[in-house]
């Protein structure tokens, strides 16, 4: 899943990185199983991310 990270001793390395928004986010939600990620812009769009 894009946006996806593994948070280390020291520091958060970052897998994958979010693209498709043309302006910043204002929100980002996970779902319940934490297989579906939304987040909404400023672009006044809502994305929709699964997990492969």
């Amino acid at each position: 899943m894009a946006g996806k990270y593994r948070e280390g001793t020291s520091h958060t390395h970052w897998l994958h990185t979010l693209t498709g928004h043309s302006e910043p986010l204002y929100s980002v939600a996970i779902s319940p199983d934490g297989q579906t990620l939304f987040s909404g812009g400023s672009d006044e769009t809502i994305k929709i991310w699964r997990q492969d």
